[in-house]
């Protein structure tokens, strides 16, 4: 039971990292896109 409830725990942050990720790289990638248009 206890393992089972680590690995949940695992999973979850994996899946959280995850969105963690992705969510950085669409903000990095809006900030650039604003950053080009406000240069252009």
């Amino acid at each position: 039971m206890i393992v089972f409830k680590r690995n949940m725990i695992n999973d979850t942050m994996v899946e959280l990292e995850k969105l963690f990720r992705f969510s950085m790289q669409t903000n990095s990638n809006s900030f650039c896109t604003l950053e080009r248009e406000r240069s252009a």
